[in-house]
């Protein structure tokens, strides 16, 4: 998998150019405790020595690998994205910011990257898909600092990354033809239809004629803006120093990085033509369907007839902005990609970064919020979460001189209701595909409508049915308030 050349070549990249090494010998050794969807772990081991001493040094790294079992053709398509990210922007926005907010990649090929291995430094995960504000803190700095050098980036180069890199920033989850996605948000319908407290005539009406529509505006909102700024943003967390990073960069570099590299940060997730996605809406419309507090005609009628429109809209916002400013995004910023230091004695290290677009910094932070909170533990620290990102971002611009960069807390706080959307609605769809058993989890399951296998396992699973009925319920309200009822 690796040769001794580039072995070399990974232990001279990790020690810099000021020290002469040679390598003895080097082990790779499959971690098989590792379970990834996307990629096989393994851990690399090198056995070197200073040129002007004997003294014989170890030094361990992370591998991740291109799965070599997969019916997934898709796969290495996503794969390559993220292979690419590290080895060119991920790094250029690091060197732009003063936070640490991601691994050091040391090599990388289309099929494989080499990374520091971070958990023999003490980080780890939260161990728990949940998130405590000691947690979020520290997350949140992370991201503003990764936002804030896409726009120094921007800045410096002059240019836009949505243009220039957008073959590479492709939409590999929210996008009305991403079948999982699109399956989950059927599934979510259904599950809101079914709730007691939408079973009224004007619940069920509103559930059948307009909330697919509502839910649907997320693909919208998973383009670059065309309203607000936008930023490289990661999706599927340490978020304010993650954007300061990404405004730091645009700065730095008088370049637009949506401009720029906008081919290479297409969607790969919340896209219209990505099927596990567009079957999650199919899920979520026949949970909203069942529930019980939607049974009522007014209800129905709703779900039946604008709920999934009013979803649809999620499409949009996978998109890059035309009304805010875009940065580089993560857009998977769930508990399993967020590592934390010791004690949380410093800032968060992101990883995965194969679902990152061009798209306003309202869509990550949607996303930490949705994605890593209850309904309640959200209503409680979402204030405070916002604030902090935008203090964080002016504290990261500010360090560089360039604080008139920043996104305004105005536009900050527009955006982040407008993209509340995406929040919702990904958060109900994702809980169709990883809050049930993995052996559920085959292609046919994903990719068609797994309405009915969601409402069955409601039935046995009271945890999984308490989760998924505060999601869909958080879409029905949402719906119902952007339909003005």
């Amino acid at each position: 998998m690796l040769s001794y050349g580039e072995c070399q070549k990974i232990l001279e990249n990790a020690q810099g150019s000021a020290v002469r090494v040679k390598l003895l010998d080097y082990r790779l050794v499959r971690d098989l405790s590792a379970i990834g969807y996307l990629g096989d772990y393994y851990a690399l081991t090198l056995r070197y020595c200073h040129e002007e001493e004997e003294i014989i040094r170890e030094i361990e790294f992370f591998v991740k690998a291109m799965p070599q079992q997969s019916a997934e053709l898709a796969k290495e398509s996503i794969f390559q994205k993220e292979s690419w990210l590290y080895d060119t922007l991920i790094k250029k926005l690091q060197a732009l910011s003063n936070v640490k907010w991601s691994p050091d990649c040391v090599y990388s090929r289309k099929d494989l990257m080499v990374l520091e291995n971070i958990k023999l430094k003490g980080f780890t995960a939260a161990g728990s898909a949940e998130l405590n504000e000691k947690f979020m803190k520290p997350l949140i700095k992370s991201v503003a600092a990764f936002h804030s050098a896409s726009l120094v980036y921007e800045h410096q180069t002059k240019t836009n990354i949505g243009h220039t890199y957008g073959d590479n920033l492709l939409e590999i989850t929210v996008d009305s033809e991403i079948a999982w996605f699109t399956t989950g948000l059927s599934a979510v319908l259904a599950v809101v239809r079914s709730l007691d407290k939408y079973q009224g005539n004007r619940e069920q009406s509103f559930i059948d004629d307009k909330l697919m529509g509502i839910m649907g505006r997320i693909y919208e909102q998973a383009a670059p803006s065309k309203k607000y700024r936008n930023v490289l943003c990661i999706e599927i967390l340490a978020v304010a120093a993650e954007r300061s990073a990404s405004v730091d960069y645009e700065h730095q570099t008088k370049t637009n990085i949506g401009l720029t590299y906008g081919d290479n940060l297409l969607e790969i997730t919340s896209h219209s033509e990505i099927a596990w996605f567009t079957t999650g809406l199919s899920v979520v419309l026949a949970v909203v369907r069942s529930l019980d507090k939607y049974q009522g005609n007014r209800e129905q009628s709703f779900i039946d007839d604008k709920l999934m429109g009013i979803m649809g809209r999620i499409y949009e916002q996978a998109a890059p902005s035309k009304k805010y400013r875009n940065v580089l995004c993560h857009r998977d910023l769930w508990a399993g990609n967020i590592f934390f230091p010791p004690e949380n004695s410093g800032p968060a290290l992101l990883i995965d970064f194969q679902t990152c677009r061009y798209a306003p910094p309202a869509s990550d932070l949607n996303f930490c919020l949705y994605m890593n909170l209850s309904s309640s533990k959200r209503t409680q620290m979402e204030k405070r979460g916002i604030d902090l990102y935008h203090t964080y971002m002016l504290q990261n611009l500010l360090e560089l001189g360039l604080e008139e960069l920043a996104i305004s807390k105005s536009e900050l706080l527009e955006s982040y209701e407008e993209f509340r959307l995406f929040g919702v609605v990904y958060r109900a769809v994702a809980a169709t595909v990883v809050k049930v058993p993995t052996d559920f989890v085959t292609n046919d399951f994903k990719y068609v409508d797994r309405s009915k296998v969601i409402l069955s396992y409601m039935k046995t699973s009271p945890e999984f049915a308490a989760y998924m009925e505060e999601c869909c319920v958080d879409v029905m309200e949402m719906a119902l308030a952007r339909a003005n009822m």
